[in-house]
């Protein structure tokens, strides 16, 4: 039996910045590569459409660009 005791959490609270990482189009080198409303690819891992903001070359990534990723500040 598990009972949930709210005085025994611990939480540390640090200050993050957030970093955009964006895909660039592997074919014009200019543009970043967004995702589209297609619908998901169910491949094995599934994978997502996105065309290029440049030349609208397209591609399908496991990722879904763009993404946030947060790193934290000393």
């Amino acid at each position: 039996m598990c009972l949930f005791v709210e005085d025994k959490i611990m939480e540390r609270v640090a200050e993050v910045k957030v970093l955009l990482v964006e895909n660039v189009c592997e074919v014009c080198k200019i543009g970043t590569m967004q995702q589209t409303d297609m619908p998901i690819l169910l491949s094995n891992p599934p994978k997502w459409e996105h065309k290029c903001t440049y030349c609208e070359h397209r591609d399908w990534y496991t990722l879904k660009y763009p993404y946030q990723k947060f790193e934290k500040v000393n």
